[in-house]
């Protein structure tokens, strides 16, 4: 459990596949569960692949982009003893086990504020609200900056965004003696620095 607990900090768990088991064990409302179909069951036979979400009609690329798209997809990647596991909690630690068997985690992501923390594992894993993260999430039909007219990326953020401009010269002054670095230093870290060098937006 401690594993777990650890690890949902550095690779959160994708929002797809919580909001697919969610509609198949009745956790969300009609009105959520009515926009995805059933799955392929056939009493009379026993198929292959019985248990995966019937696939949509995808008539235009933007519906084969959307997020409904992308849930059953992702879904019917699982296996079936993933898909049929009842507990949520269960079905996470049992779904990361499955992505990340080395559960190899980074010292330096197991220290500091819980809430930072989850806010850089989502930066990491494309999984934030950046515009960027939104569109490959199918959560949104653009990843433009609405201040700068450009892809709004994690580093655009950190380095470019010009709405950002205090936070930037704070998190340089807190971070002068790493100097150089970049985008990729913020997010994943450097295994050559101790914990105590490294530092958090």
């Amino acid at each position: 459990m401690y594993f777990y607990l650890v690890v949902t900090r550095y690779y959160p768990v994708p929002v797809t596949f919580c909001v697919k088991f969610k509609i198949k064990n009745n956790m969300v409302p009609d009105y959520q569960r009515d926009l995805f179909p059933g799955s392929a069951e056939n009493p009379q036979y026993s198929l292959r692949q019985q248990n995966d979400c019937l696939t949509l009609p995808r008539r235009t690329s933007l519906f084969e982009r959307s997020f409904v798209s992308s849930v059953i997809q992702q879904w019917n990647t699982l296996s079936p003893i993933l898909r049929n596991i009842q507990s949520i909690g269960v079905f996470k630690r049992e779904l990361l086990r499955s992505m990340f068997p080395t559960r190899t985690v980074p010292s330096h992501v197991m220290h500091g504020n819980r809430l930072l923390s989850i806010i850089h594992a989502r930066l990491r894993n494309n999984c934030s609200d950046l515009k960027r993260d939104l569109c490959l999430n199918h959560l949104s039909d653009h990843d433009i900056c609405l201040h700068c007219n450009i892809p709004e990326t994690s580093d655009h953020s950190f380095f470019h965004c010009p709405i950002y401009s205090n936070e930037r010269l704070q998190l340089f002054r807190d971070t002068r003696r790493l100097h150089p670095f970049n985008c990729n230093f913020l997010l994943f870290g450097n295994s050559a620095f101790v914990f105590r060098k490294h530092y958090y937006s």
